[in-house]
């Protein structure tokens, strides 16, 4: 078994002996209780109303290996803001049931500067840093620099950071040599998005506070429609925008419709937060047949898709954002099905081909079946996460020999993408992307 000694001052020895005592009641005798994390502060392990000899036995059981704490209730135990909880802690918090101190180290931390971790897409942004700084970022052991700009902001993410891999209940470390910051990645996810209901619903950590925000883009960020709601014992919980819930523009009711973007975050104890984008689209999927793919939008985030085309069978599994891609054997003619379990959909593969692409003059041909609608849409890719966004479009209608053509009068740039696809009723496609 692990062994800690704590001391303290000669003129305090009698009262910490009956802390001492109570403690091993605690730690080996008697069961221990905790309450809701959105009443945590540091050292407030248990969410009770103060520190007292149950924060240290909570803290001692984990350092012990005897008993796990939740990541909230690990950030509450980290008063020294190390990034750790061992024995240091163990004692600052005695220190601080025995009135030696009056706060801890970690609350001395008053800088606006904050983190905020994606875990679903493994990113990390720094805000409000000293400008210039370069600030050494460290994953779960693995350490990486980046530099803020002039605001004092920094993005990082896999696309520059390769190896960078943010996983839910690791600790996230950020420092300049000045300003440390540290992030328990928390538990965060978002499940459901109803349009009905104007409803947006997920899990976290039974407790804890989840900042729920809608992106109107026509008013600024703190002003956008939000909810703040507190995670069940069960860990699920609901953010509802379909009535306004007060007066002020972040109160109002908001209809959440196809396209419409948000995110939601839970807010740790120095303003450092984990945050999920989440984007509403109905449940779709589309077969690319040259590239011999179908990609998945809407789907139940983290389940089993079984796709099957004619007589051949594939699985894959959409990621936390509901969307998924897997590579197929499929050629026009053929059924298309897709099913995560919950929902099932199908779409008949069509005849449709991009022929020819003229990118100087915005000239695009191609072949389908005769009297079917063909659209066209140009993308241009976002510069991070996000959609892309459309720059123009066109609809055509195949002649009886099965060919069309769009002219849109304009160079198209290189990093432009051209998506022609045919729509089902239900909305499912057959898609060529150049």
């Amino acid at each position: 078994m692990k062994t800690c000694n704590v001391s303290v001052s000669k003129g305090y020895g009698l009262k910490a002996g009956i802390v001492l005592l109570v403690i091993f009641l605690f730690l080996f005798v008697l069961p221990l209780n905790t309450v809701s994390a959105s009443e945590r502060m540091f050292g407030n392990i248990d969410g009770g109303e103060d520190i007292n000899v149950n924060d240290i036995v909570l803290v001692m059981q984990y350092v012990l290996e005897l008993e796990t704490l939740e990541a909230d209730q690990r950030e509450a135990a980290d008063v020294n803001n190390d990034g750790k909880v061992n024995v240091s802690d163990v004692a600052l918090i005695m220190q601080y049931v025995l009135e030696l101190i009056e706060e801890f180290p970690a609350e001395l931390v008053t800088s606006d500067t904050f983190i905020t971790v994606n875990p679903n897409h493994d990113s990390i942004d720094g805000h409000n840093w000293p400008s210039n700084e370069t600030v050494t970022v460290t994953v779960n052991g693995d350490e990486f620099s980046v530099d803020a700009d002039e605001d004092g902001n920094f993005n990082m993410d896999r696309r520059d950071y390769p190896e960078l891999e943010v996983k839910r209940g690791q600790t996230v470390i950020a420092t300049d040599g000045d300003i440390k910051k540290v992030h328990i990645v928390r538990d965060l996810n978002v499940t459901v998005i109803d349009s009905e209901e104007d409803t947006v619903s997920g899990t976290a950590p039974a407790g804890n506070i989840v900042e729920v925000r809608v992106f109107d883009m026509e008013v600024d960020y703190l002003d956008m429609p939000s909810r703040m709601v507190v995670a069940g014992s069960d860990g699920e919980w609901t953010a509802d925008f379909s009535e306004a819930e007060g007066t002020d523009l972040s109160e109002d009711a908001f209809d959440i419709a196809e396209g419409v973007t948000g995110d939601a975050r839970i807010i740790d104890l120095t303003g450092d937060n984990t945050m999920l984008y989440w984007h509403y689209q109905e449940t779709k999927f589309s077969v690319y047949v040259e590239e011999n793919m179908v990609r998945g939008f809407g789907w139940a985030p983290g389940a089993d898709i079984n796709i099957t085309v004619g007589d051949d069978e594939y699985e894959t599994v959409a990621d936390n954002d509901g969307y998924f891609d897997t590579d197929v054997e499929v050629s026009a003619g053929d059924s298309v099905e897709v099913t995560d379990g919950i929902t099932a959909k199908d779409h008949l593969v069509t005849a449709l081909q991009v022929i020819e692409t003229d990118r100087d003059t915005g000239l695009i041909s191609g072949t389908a079946d005769p009297g079917t609608t063909v659209f066209i849409e140009l993308l241009e890719p976002a510069e991070a996460y996000g959609p892309p966004t459309l720059v123009g479009e066109a609809d055509v209608e195949a002649d009886s020999d099965g060919d069309w053509s769009v002219d849109f009068d304009q160079e198209l740039a290189g990093n432009i993408v051209i998506y022609a696809f045919q729509e089902d009723d239900e909305g499912d496609r057959t898609s060529v992307q150049e």
